[in-house]
């Protein structure tokens, strides 16, 4: 917790570039933005939106400061406020969406809106939603019950719903049915029934890894199923035999059947077992190590062969030997 008293936050940030853009095919974006913690709450330190058509110079579409100020057809800012991004992406009544630098911009909204960021936790997988539908649950794992009513009344999204069920009773092999209940006109919760059992259980009933493993094929579904999906700690609540299924179901999405798009996975994780499965492909794996305030990244290839002189086999257990401090300090 922070308090009135406490200073401000070194600012983070990022940038990317994206080309290929749905409707503007010859141009290429780069954004920018840094954000930083304050007392009163997080704020813009700058947000940056340029364009490049062609061969020709960069140029400016927007830029955003630490600061109160109109931005034209953007409308008033204040750093406290969401990005511009999300005011254009959400359609927000500030915009002149008709002039061409909000509708450039609310196509690269649309693309950075295919990164899925996860980090589940229990309290928020088993919280209510809000009684509107979602085509996505929340970082936290937040909106899942708005997200399986979702799936379950839009007719277009019939296969996704039999297809979560089915590779939930892969590890639930009793599993009837997941429900959406109605708790009050503006929150609805889940339950599951199971064949042979009178009733349903409720999300606060359901173990943490059901609950967990439910969340983690709610990421993975619908019809925004992200292009790159990142996961933080994905093996948190699972038995550890469920392990190789989160594995299955995360190499599926990376390598789908022909004709299929496939989604990029990165995942962070402190299991050993869960980094064994990597063994017969060490090049997708890579060790950060914290020092003095500094995280390095150094590829496992890169450690095993320079910093140990070995070519290790495909079955050695990279991850057991990466736990056992192998690895650190090369």
């Amino acid at each position: 917790m922070r308090s009135r008293w406490a200073g401000e936050t070194d600012p983070i940030g990022f940038d990317v570039e994206l080309e290929g853009l749905g409707g503007f095919p010859d141009d290429r974006a780069r954004y920018s933005l840094k954000i930083a913690d304050s007392p009163a709450g997080i704020y813009v330190v700058e947000e940056t939106l340029q364009r490049k058509t062609g061969d020709q110079p960069w140029q400016w579409v927007f830029q955003r400061q630490n600061r109160r100020r109109t931005m034209g057809e953007y409308g008033d800012v204040d750093p406290y406020e969401p990005t511009i991004l999300y005011r254009v992406w959400r359609q927000d009544g500030r915009v002149n969406r008709a002039s061409p630098g909000p509708a450039f911009a609310k196509e690269v909204a649309r693309n950075l809106s295919s990164f899925g960021y996860y980090h589940l936790e229990v309290s928020a997988l088993k919280a209510l939603g809000t009684g509107q539908n979602r085509d996505r649950i929340g970082y936290y794992g937040e909106w899942m019950p708005d997200f399986i009513a979702w799936i379950k009344s839009e007719a277009e999204n019939a296969d996704v719903y039999a297809s979560l069920l089915t590779e939930m009773r892969e590890i639930l092999p009793e599993l009837d049915d997941i429900l959406v209940t109605q708790v009050k006109s503006e929150e609805q919760g889940i339950a599951m029934s199971f064949r042979g059992h009178r009733g349903y259980i409720s999300a606060l009933d359901l173990s943490d890894g059901t609950l967990f493993s439910l969340g983690m094929l709610c990421m993975m579904r619908g019809s925004r199923r992200p292009a790159v999906l990142c996961i933080e700690e994905p093996e948190t609540g699972l038995h550890p035999r469920r392990l190789r299924w989160l594995f299955d179901h995360l190499m599926a999405l990376a390598y789908p059947p022909e004709g299929e798009t496939p989604t990029q996975v990165f995942l962070s994780t402190h299991s050993p077992y869960l980094v064994d499965f990597f063994g017969n492909m060490p090049e997708c794996v890579q060790v950060f190590e914290q020092s003095e305030g500094r995280t390095r990244v150094s590829p496992l290839k890169k450690l095993q062969e320079e910093g140990l002189h070995l070519t290790p086999e495909p079955d050695e257990p990279i991850g057991r030997l990466w736990a056992t401090g192998l690895y650190e300090s090369l």
